[in-house]
């Protein structure tokens, strides 16, 4: 029996139809969703925020963009009372005025119960969003879960905002092309099997 081989026209990113290249940038979008591209964000931003407003995380759950209603983030972890929080969060992220507020938020409810509120949050559904968060305040303190609730929204906007960014037409394109991805006519990426020929 004689082997075959097959050989298809592969193209750069920028010879490819307006079709293709709409087809190559939503298959590099799906594989995003599914890559850990988020690790540097949460290392690198959401954990020190967490760390500076007295918030342990153990670990962060959060539904692929775009999917369904109700997507969003929440996390597993506790909250006390960090001193200098706000003064610290102003000195990191003096452009985030969504944190700094909570930041402030967070002091000013600590003071008015004597620095003494306490939380731990856990998550038990299939849905990773804010409100299916589980979160048992010491003592019992709905204004404290809201503000948690909030940092989660935060998380979630943070990653979000990340997805958008890597996944944008131009990114994706100098990736594409600083990179020599080739793609079949209609497309396709080349597998690295195909690409490795």
């Amino acid at each position: 029996m004689t082997h075959k081989e097959v050989v298809q026209t592969s193209y750069s990113f920028d010879k490819l139809t307006p079709e293709a290249q709409a087809k190559a940038l939503e298959v590099h979008r799906e594989a995003l969703r599914n890559d850990t591209w988020f690790f540097g964000t949460i290392d690198d931003t959401i954990i020190p925020v967490a760390e500076f407003l007295g918030i342990n995380i153990d670990d962060i759950f959060w539904q692929k963009f775009y999917r369904n209603e109700g997507e969003g983030a929440c996390f597993i972890g506790t909250y006390k009372y960090r001193v200098d929080a706000t003064k610290k969060i102003k000195e990191l992220w003096p452009n985030d005025d969504y944190i700094i507020k909570l930041a402030q938020d967070l002091q000013a409810l600590q003071s008015a119960h004597a620095f003494n509120l306490e939380a731990t949050v856990k998550y038990t559904g299939c849905i990773c969003h804010k409100d299916f968060a589980v979160i048992e305040s010491n003592p019992n303190n709905n204004q404290l879960d809201e503000l948690l609730r909030d940092f989660m929204g935060w998380i979630y906007t943070k990653l979000n905002n990340e997805f958008e960014l890597l996944s944008s037409e131009e990114v994706c394109e100098d990736i594409f092309l600083n990179n020599d991805y080739l793609f079949l006519p209609d497309g396709t990426p080349l597998s690295e099997e195909e690409y490795a020929q």
